[in-house]
């Protein structure tokens, strides 16, 4: 079972939406464009008129069903049917066939989306300079990937949200989307407590530029099911990025390289620390550093075997375990091999400290 709980980061992005005098103004099925919206029973039947009617700051809630998607030129928070239910206990979803685009003549909009499934569609997108798009409590099935890159955008803060590669009814074994992010060219990028499952190629690839890149509490299951060594479950190209890049207690399952880094990482904070790999396939690596200098990666969990039978194993051999897990010039010690997740059901992984390892993620 997956436990989510909105966390003071996903309070604070939608508090600006908390306001006395915001609207909300109905989408449904059953509605008709040519009503107020100002009530289900006089609900609008698109997204469209819905966002052309509303005044900045409003909410848009949207029911059950499919919808277009449509052109966003000022702040709202977009709703679907289940907003803020459980991912497991949703009912029938708010799906969207088409994307929601950001418009470039309104720049530093402030838009919530949370509750709402994307399918075989760009889910997200459009260059806005200075935009502040949070993204909660969302499914993405089978969807094409949502790309940042060129948007120009102040901050992405991605939460809450599962990414699964098939669409529902296809046969097991088949993904239909082969990565689901593609982050750059944002300012302040955070990705935390998703679940990315069954991707062919990588799930997160980051590139372009940006301040800080932050990449922590997330669950990454069978990524990169081609095995290519130039894909991973989490891929970076640390150049562009000035500041800050961090991938952070993330828990890594039966992923082909689960993060790999390249680029210029000296000078900025560059990390990989207090993850978990676990089940990583045979001639693969946990991880790749294709950069010239090192990479701090240190008290990660790397799951390796430390006993044989009742006796432990000499710790040069669980060293070198471990060192066969990772690729290029990586400082890796202390880890936490394989310390036990003390976060319970929570998305993530939030290591037990030992050996000087810090189990808190930086905020």
């Amino acid at each position: 079972m997956i436990h989510r709980l909105l966390t003071c980061s996903v309070i604070a992005a939608i508090a600006p939406f908390m306001l006395l005098s915001q609207v909300t103004i109905f989408v449904r099925t059953s509605g008709s464009d040519s009503n107020d919206g100002t009530s289900e029973s006089t609900a609008k039947r698109t997204i469209a008129a819905a966002v052309a009617s509303a005044n900045s700051e409003d909410i848009i809630d949207v029911g059950e069903g499919t919808f277009a998607g449509a052109s966003i030129n000022k702040s709202l928070l977009l709703q679907g049917a289940n907003a803020n239910n459980a991912l497991e206990r949703w009912s029938t979803p708010t799906v969207l066939s088409s994307p929601l685009i950001l418009n470039e003549s309104t720049p530093g909009v402030v838009i919530t989306f949370v509750g709402l499934q994307f399918g075989a569609v760009v889910p997200v997108g459009g260059r806005c300079p200075n935009a502040n798009v949070t993204i909660y409590n969302c499914k993405f099935i089978g969807s094409k990937p949502l790309a940042t890159t060129q948007t120009g955008w102040a901050e992405l803060f991605l939460t809450a949200s599962t990414f699964e590669a098939k669409a529902d009814g296809t046969k097991p074994g088949s993904a239909t989307a082969h990565t689901a992010l593609v982050l750059g060219d944002v300012g302040v990028t955070v990705v935390r407590e998703n679940t990315f499952k069954d991707f062919s190629m990588s799930a997160i690839d980051c590139l372009g530029s940006g301040q800080i890149l932050r990449i922590g509490y997330n669950e990454f299951t069978n990524i990169n099911l081609s095995k290519e060594p130039t894909h991973a479950a989490i891929r970076i190209d640390a150049s562009g990025f000035d500041q800050e890049v961090t991938v952070e207690n993330s828990l890594f399952t039966s992923c082909a390289t689960s993060v790999s880094v390249s680029g210029t990482i000296s000078g900025k904070t560059v990390s990989v620390q207090r993850n978990s790999f676990r089940k990583t396939p045979v001639g693969s690596v946990a991880i790749r550093n294709l950069a010239p200098t090192a990479l701090d990666a240190t008290c990660n969990a790397f799951n390796v075997q430390q006993r044989e039978r009742e006796k432990p194993l000499d710790p040069k051999q669980v060293t070198a375990s471990v060192r066969k897990l990772l690729t290029g010039a990586v400082t890796f010690s202390p880890t936490n091999l394989d310390a036990t997740d003390s976060n319970g059901e929570s998305i993530g992984f939030e290591p037990d400290n030992q050996k000087g390892c810090d189990a808190t993620l930086s905020e």
